[in-house]
């Protein structure tokens, strides 16, 4: 119901402004329009009990999470299964709803009864445990003195329960501090308080009122530091590192300074960054920073106390240089300067080469180039020397059929290069020969052990009742003892929904070339079909983008800040929506709604494709931003789209893109669709 929402708030939003101060209906924008028509096709596609928000996948589920949920819908459509394989469901559901609307001892009864019919449906009693836990903490806190002390010793009998089962779970040991906390212990509340502190988790900010009562020395404020780091929260951790510097704690201040340039580069202030970095130490950091921020003075002047190294950083260092002056326009600098690393430097002998051989390619000394491919593809094998000596040699007017056989030959899904060649020559004869699109054997299920038979049969059952995070659970607890069980698994969690354990439990098969639909889930699907006609955008670059963003998790949160599926920034996502003429507000809880996420994304994509004019520039443009492409290209002359892609100056900008197109010419080939050329 939360797509449905969001979207119905922005047709209300729209239907109101469409309306003129004379009372006369204004013709509607396109945008305004595409919306309505999206909701049409939408209004089918709600799922009434999987609530569009993040839910802990080993974990049991709090009250909060359970409650979210349509228990009466659940109900409902349980009690219409008269196979019995899901009457702990039902009871489950059950008894949720007499928690919900009955009192405590009510409660109490209903949760005794449901773990004396089923205490065997492991996931669902520990839901219901961490339920009766939370209930007990709340009564605790309510209840006079002399009610406390049968409370407390039943909290801590079900307590030691759980923790004996999941002793990760920190949600009980909260629950336990603050029962300690309400019954005069606050000594010891305050212990388990820290420990919850320290990890710099969500906890840290229920319980940072309590700072002053916990003295924490440098170091723990140290550690609290790189963990809110790692939880992104930049802001949080900055303030505690830069009240640290206020003390100068001897021995300490270079620490404080390299967690300070952390969060900087980070946040690709890189600026920023070479100030901490540097006072931290770190000399290597702290030229790549420079080199990101466009200070090359400063950059060399660090870079030349490192290049002499015999070090891996020191090496990267040297490349660096030789790739600023190869940038700058300096090809026979550049050029012998990478010839130097590769004779002298032992630990990046292969890197120096292809560096060298690549300046050579673009600098138009095609004869060199070609002799230091042919080089590296001895060496190595690598398709990307392949495909780069098939491209010299065809500038250089060589025909060489044996080699346009081995890069036709290869599997797309292996290589990037053997996807951009089939980008180059769709009409070889040849095109996409290697890709097995036929839907891959699954095991008998008949043929397998009976309590696996069951298990996929309730599987079946919750996903035809949209009970679809409940059936992701179920097919979590199976261990596939070979390839065809392990198929069968992973098309339980196609069925269920959980599209992110589909690619996870594909990778794990021993052969995954054959199964490419479960690697390549059309996820949402009729949400993207839907969005992508709607846009102008071909569905398969709307999965491949979301792929490749967020390994279709719903929840995902980069260190950046961007969200859900297709990694929007809230931003982003609203200045997109306002120049549709869409005014709404956007936040990352209502980002990670899969319709308005998926709508949003091919959105933007389909912008950056018209002002691009290229499915390439314009999936670089999706993850680097409108302006590093465009000054990427103005600055630096390309002959080619694949020679841009090759040479794009982020590392993670152009591998996304190489995975992007990869997928992208996957999905059009197994959606049936003719793939775009991405020059």
């Amino acid at each position: 119901m939360v797509a449905l929402r969001h979207f119905l708030r922005i047709s209300m939003f729209t239907r109101e402004r469409g309306e003129s101060t004379t009372g006369q209906k204004r013709k509607r924008s396109d945008p305004v329009l595409l919306i309505r028509g999206l909701l049409a096709g939408l209004f089918l596609l709600v799922i009434l009990y999987l609530p569009a928000y993040a839910l802990p996948e080993r974990l049991p589920l709090s009250p909060s999470d359970i409650e979210r949920f349509d228990i009466e819908g659940a109900i409902e459509h349980l009690s219409k299964d008269h196979s019995g394989l899901l009457s702990d469901y039902l009871s489950y559901f059950r008894t949720v709803q007499i928690c919900r609307t009955s009192t405590f001892d009510a409660c109490t009864d209903a949760l005794d009864w449901f773990e004396s019919i089923h205490g065997r449906s492991f996931s669902l009693l520990y839901d219901l445990i961490l339920y009766r836990l939370t209930l007990l903490e709340q009564e605790i806190e309510n209840s006079g003195s002399s009610l406390r002390a049968d409370l407390v010793g039943e909290f801590k009998r079900h307590y030691d329960r759980y923790r004996s089962a999941f002793p990760e779970d920190r949600r009980v040991v909260f629950l336990y501090g603050r029962v300690l906390e309400q019954t005069g212990h606050k000594g010891r509340a305050l212990r388990i308080y820290k420990r919850l502190i320290l990890d710099g988790d969500r906890y840290y900010f229920k319980l940072r009122r309590h700072l002053k009562e916990i003295p924490l020395k440098v170091t723990e404020l140290l550690r609290l530091s790189e963990n809110l780091i790692k939880g992104r929260y930049f802001d949080e951790a900055e303030g505690i590192l830069f009240g640290l510097l206020q003390r100068k704690p001897p021995y300490y201040v270079r620490d404080i300074y390299r967690l300070l340039g952390d969060i900087a580069f980070s946040k690709k202030d890189y600026q920023r960054a070479t100030r901490y970095l540097l006072r931290g130490g770190e000399l290597y950091r702290t030229a790549v920073s420079f080199y990101r921020a466009g200070d090359y003075g400063r950059f060399e002047e660090i870079a030349r106390r490192l290049v002499h190294e015999e070090s891996e950083e020191g090496c990267r260092i040297g490349l660096l240089r030789g790739l600023y002056r190869r940038r700058s326009g300096e090809f026979a600098d550049a050029i012998d300067r990478f010839g130097k690393i590769y004779r002298s430097n032992r630990l990046c002998k292969e890197d120096a080469l292809w560096q060298r051989a690549w300046a050579e390619y673009l600098s138009g000394s095609l004869q060199i180039a070609y002799k230091d491919l042919k080089s590296l593809y001895s060496i190595s094998g690598r398709t990307r020397y392949l495909y780069w000596l098939d491209r010299a040699s065809e500038k250089l007017g060589r025909g060489d059929d044996v080699r346009a056989f081995l890069l036709g030959g290869i599997p797309v899904h292996e290589s990037f290069y053997a996807a951009l060649y089939q980008f180059r020559k769709p009409f070889t004869g040849m095109r996409m020969v290697s890709l097995p699109v036929v839907r891959s054997e699954e095991k008998d299920l008949q043929g397998m052990p009976a309590e696996l038979e069951k298990t996929f049969q309730r599987v079946k059952l919750l996903s035809e009742m949209g009970l679809g995070y409940f059936a992701s659970r179920e097919v979590r607890t199976v261990n596939a003892e070979d390839d065809g069980e392990r198929i069968y698994l992973c098309r339980a969690f196609l069925k269920a929904g959980a599209y992110d354990e589909v690619v996870r439990c594909a990778d794990g098969l021993s052969d995954g070339s054959g199964h490419l639909e479960l690697l390549y889930p059309v996820a949402y699907r009729d949400i993207v079909l839907e969005s992508s006609m709607r846009v102008g955008v071909s569905p398969a670059l709307v999965l491949a983008v979301m792929r490749e963003e967020s390994r279709f998790m719903e929840d995902a949160v980069s260190p950046a800040g961007a969200v859900g599926l297709m990694q929007l920034m809230p931003g982003t996502a609203e200045r997109i929506l306002r120049s549709k003429g869409l005014f709404y507000e956007m936040n990352p809880d209502n980002l990670t709604d899969p319709a308005l996420n998926i709508f949003v994304g091919t959105t933007y994509l389909g912008d950056l494709i018209d002002e691009f004019g290229e499915l390439a520039t314009a999936v670089a443009a999706y993850n680097a931003g409108e302006d590093r492409v465009e000054e990427w290209l103005r600055n630096y002359h390309y002959g080619s789209i694949d020679e841009f892609i090759e040479d794009i100056p982020f590392r993670e900008t152009r591998y996304y893109v190489m995975r992007v197109l990869k997928s992208y010419l996957i999905y059009s080939e197994l959606l049936g669709l003719r793939s775009r050329q991405p020059f």
